[in-house]
């Protein structure tokens, strides 16, 4: 994203990530997401890790220019992806030009559940919050204060600013450990066409409480 700095966010001590960390990144999420419920029934829980990985890489190339991407260095031990007021998602021909045509058979289940989280999102927040689109550490480096390294720059600016956050997750145990970030679920649900429970959060007073 050009521009950060005009964000007020302290990224001291962080790795911001470029287009050049794009394979790194990639093999992070693939790591910390397999498995992963909603991963599994998007994709294929057997698919090959190289090949899982290169949905993450297309991800990141289409988020990137709107995104504020750090990691904790350039081995990417723990990413996040956090996207500012205002954004809108990618569309399908920036999906596919980024490297999504080779997932064409995968995408109605992809954008399936892109439609129903901006919907939700619509509802719960609107658009003038943070979201934080992905936050993922490998395995082996879980529990070492990583994802808190990653998110609480974005927080402090969060209340420094008096503005919100939002995220989805979709396992119990990370609720636990947004809700130790200061996250609380305003929203919950099944992801249509599955039996995967959906947590929608939020840092921050949300109007009306």
């Amino acid at each position: 994203m050009k521009n950060i700095e005009k964000y007020n966010v302290n990224l001291e001590g962080l790795y911001v990530l470029t287009k050049a960390d794009a394979r790194s990144y990639a093999d992070c999420c693939a790591q910390a997401y397999r498995p992963y419920p909603l991963t599994d029934w998007m994709l294929d829980k057997y698919v090959p890790t190289p090949r899982f990985a290169d949905v993450w890489r297309t991800n990141f190339l289409c988020t990137l220019s709107d995104s504020i991407s750090v990691a904790d260095s350039p081995e990417c031990k723990a990413v996040a992806v956090w996207m500012p007021p205002g954004y809108s998602a990618f569309g399908t021909l920036k999906y596919i030009s980024c490297g999504g045509w080779r997932f064409v058979s995968r995408l109605p289940r992809m954008f399936a559940y892109e439609n129903y989280t901006k919907k939700l999102k619509a509802r719960l927040v609107g658009d003038k919050c943070w979201y934080l689109n992905n936050l993922a550490t490998r395995p082996q480096w879980q529990g070492r204060g990583y994802a808190s390294r990653l998110m609480s720059p974005f927080l402090d600016m969060c209340d420094a600013t008096n503005s919100q956050a939002f995220l989805e997750t979709h396992i119990e145990k990370d609720v636990v450990m947004y809700e130790h970030f200061g996250f609380r679920i305003i929203g919950t649900g099944i992801i249509p066409g599955t039996n995967i429970k959906h947590y929608a959060m939020l840092y921050g007073r949300k109007k009306g409480w």
